[in-house]
């Protein structure tokens, strides 16, 4: 079959792959006895049709129609063919995210508005989650852990306004012992949630415990509705005990590349010209303020909004932007879309990409490559810019904001992998502002391989520039060093994190020493930072089983928190989190039911009822029943977790930020599989623990992460206190 459409031409059947096929019949229909039955000739056609013939019967005027005929076809068959390869080239680089995650375009359809923060906008007050006597917490290790309940002031039940009930919002023990009609149908829920077997196949939606389709080296990510290979990196972060993450680890993919470019065009060579002098002449026909206005917008890797376009152009205000811009949609050279969020936001047309990427007489233009440096620089400072705008205390205080954070990173994310391409040889103080811009949202939305190349990429690069560091830019390479021990300890890498961390810990010390001698110190993210050196030194040593050591790290931290008034926030709630366990490892375990229940109620009332930090306090609930030897309200509680975090991979990103719990559903896993066990149901929890294992596997978590589940004392407290709270 030809690949081309036949065309007609006055009533020949067009056939691009024979000419003399085109024609075959005759002038006439054949009578009854011929090949057709109908004695009838088609109209318009002449009585011996000129195809049938040979050159040399045909007369001057027949020969010359016949070649305007072919002529026209090939023309005609030229030109489709060229239609199909613009098209199909516009669909491959219009629908690249789309390709890897293949029902982002039914998420983008069906998708809600989101909430958005405003800098005027009040932000409803939370709890206090630590308003209690600190001087009452003791440091001195192996001495009975103190009542916490006694510390905390009475907590106001929840107005109807902070807290709604939502279809998976799953309600604590407490209140389900207090209510067996509410207990069944949690239960229901959760079986119907997460059943037995861990198969939705009904579901087009990602299931966290489906098994892994993919080589072991091959990471199993969470694509909201997909599963997609990672692409491994050439690095000496590559090997399989770093691997890990999501397909975009590396901007693999983006057209704007020549290398990607000219493998994908490589069959197109002939089109390609016409396609990139077409746009030429367009864009020879916009006013010049329009051409430079196109050049500085196609900075952007992909779509963009009206405030970057604003920022790039170097216009004073949208409007004005705007007006340059519309020349670009009057010529079909920009298109508007939509963001998973609703936004509108700008993209240029796929032949203009190609135009901006392959056209040499720009890199040739001395005056063109002025004018896109420039861009570039007001690309960078508008997007760092934005960053540090995220990079606000209230990410640990809400969860809605926290979210919205992550929701604008992953929409800008294309634009973070550019940058990081524009500023690789650029000076270190612009690399270290924006590697330190939103180190929070960093974590949540970029893998910990990435991360780990990232940070030692940028520590290297400052550390061979010789210079010395003033005292904001030490907090700034200490926050750093603290970003690369968040992502060796994310892959459970505890010997490579603690280098880094301990460096840390030594810049962030007079911080917290200040603190506790009464001083204020006015930045909060600044004591957010010092704050979160203790608590990943103390999940540190609570992985290595230092228990009293990683005791003290958390009373120390909690009392500076309160002092800081930082009691709000999760920081206070992951601190919480880390002394509960270690209250079950001491046999507490009504203190630690009675504070779970609270810290739950907190979260609800601080609106991360739907994040994976709520699904690693029900976790923690769900241990606690195990050791109450309840294990039918555990599987309850391990089931309820484990649907926050299905539920997480559902909603509308292009690349879910799961990057800082990478073993969390792993944890929930095995306890699932004990209280399973516990009830006898061995079989279910064999395949639990076996899908746990291959996902771990998959990941290339650290060989610190204990694969097996053993219900002995030891093997069961290093399981019980390896999770890190830190969420």
């Amino acid at each position: 079959m030809m690949d081309e459409k036949g065309l007609d031409d006055g009533g020949e059947n067009g056939n691009d792959n024979s000419i003399e096929e085109v024609g075959s019949g005759s002038g006439e229909r054949g009578n009854g006895s011929g090949n057709h039955a109908v004695n009838r000739r088609r109209p318009g056609r002449p009585q011996r049709y000129f195809f049938d013939r040979p050159d040399s019967e045909l007369s001057e005027t027949e020969l010359r129609l016949k070649n305007s005929i072919i002529k026209r076809r090939e023309r005609q068959n030229r030109s489709y063919r060229q239609r199909r390869a613009t098209q199909g080239l516009a669909t491959h680089i219009q629908s690249e995210s789309i390709q890897q995650n293949p029902f982002a375009a039914m998420s983008l359809s069906n998708s809600s508005p989101n909430p958005t923060v405003s800098s005027t906008q009040t932000l409803p007050e939370t709890p206090d989650v630590l308003k209690m006597d600190t001087t009452r917490w003791t440091t001195t290790p192996g001495q009975e852990f103190p009542s916490v309940l006694e510390g905390f002031d009475q907590l106001n039940s929840p107005s109807a306004v902070i807290i709604q009930n939502e279809r998976n919002d799953f309600t604590t023990d407490t209140e389900l012992r207090n209510n067996d009609e509410a207990a069944q149908v949690v239960a229901n829920n959760a079986e119907n949630a997460l059943s037995a077997d861990f198969l939705l196949e009904d579901f087009e939606s990602q299931d966290l415990l489906k098994a892994v389709p993919f080589p072991e080296h091959i990471d199993l990510n969470y694509l909201g509705s997909a599963c997609v290979n990672e692409v491994p990196v050439n690095d000496e972060l590559s090997d399989q005990s770093a691997s890990g993450g999501t397909h975009r680890d590396e901007p693999n993919g983006n057209l704007d590349t020549k290398e990607n470019m000219i493998e994908l065009l490589d069959t197109m060579s002939d089109e390609l010209e016409i396609m990139i002098q077409s746009v030429k002449n367009a864009v020879s026909c916009l006013p010049e303020s329009s051409r430079k206005a196109l050049i500085c917008v196609g900075v952007f890797p992909k779509c963009f909004n009206v405030a970057g376009a604003t920022a790039v152009c170097g216009a004073s205000n949208s409007n004005e932007c705007l007006a340059l811009l519309d020349p670009l949609f009057q010529n079909n050279l920009l298109f508007t879309c939509k963001s998973l969020t609703l936004e509108t936001r700008l993209e240029v047309t796929a032949n203009v990409k190609i135009y901006l990427s392959m056209d040499k007489s720009l890199d040739e233009d001395p005056k063109v490559l002025a004018l896109r440096s420039n861009a570039e620089e007001r690309f960078v400072e508008y997007f760092v810019t934005l960053l540090e705008s995220l990079n606000n205390i209230n990410i640990h205080k809400f969860g809605w904001v926290r979210e919205h954070a992550m929701q604008t990173f992953d929409t800008e994310r294309h634009s973070y992998e550019k940058i990081l391409q524009l500023i690789g040889k650029k000076d270190w103080t612009i690399l270290l502002r924006f590697m330190t811009a939103a180190p929070g949202v960093l974590r949540f939305c970029v893998s910990a391989r990435l991360r780990t190349k990232y940070c030692n990429m940028a520590l290297h690069r400052i550390e061979s520039a010789s210079v010395s560091l003033n005292e904001h830019q030490q907090f700034k390479y200490a926050r750093l060093e603290l970003c690369l021990a968040e992502a060796y300890l994310d892959m459970l890498l505890l010997r490579k994190a603690d280098g880094p961390l301990s460096r840390a810990a030594i810049v962030y010390e007079p911080v917290l020493v200040d603190i506790e001698s009464g001083k204020v110190v006015e930045d909060s993210i600044l004591v957010a930072d010092a704050v979160l050196s203790l608590l990943l030194k103390a999940n540190l040593l609570l992985i290595q089983q230092e228990i009293d050591d990683a005791y003290m790290l958390l009373v120390r931290a909690l009392k500076i928190l309160t002092s800081a008034q930082l009691q709000k926030t999760t920081l206070a709630v992951n601190t919480l989190t880390n002394l509960i366990s270690i209250n079950v490892s001491r046999g507490q375990l009504q203190r630690a039911k009675e504070l779970s229940a609270k810290v739950l109620e907190v979260l609800k009332m601080m609106k991360y009822q739907t994040m994976p930090i709520y699904a690693d306090v029900l976790g923690l609930c769900a241990v606690i029943e195990l050791q109450l030897a309840d294990p039918e309200r555990a599987e309850i509680n391990f089931r309820a977790a484990l649907n926050i975090l299905s539920n997480w991979g559902d909603k509308k990103w292009f690349d879910i930020p799961w990057q800082h719990c990478l073993d969390l559903d792993l944890w929930l896993m095995k306890g699932l599989a004990m209280s399973l066990t516990n009830q006898g149901r061995m079989m279910e929890a064999e395949k639990v623990l076996k899908t746990a294992g291959a996902k771990c596997a998959s990941r290339g978590l650290g060989d610190d992460f204990e694969h097996g589940i053993s219900l002995g004392g030891e093997s069961f407290e290093r399981w019980l206190t390896h999770t890190r709270h830190i969420y």
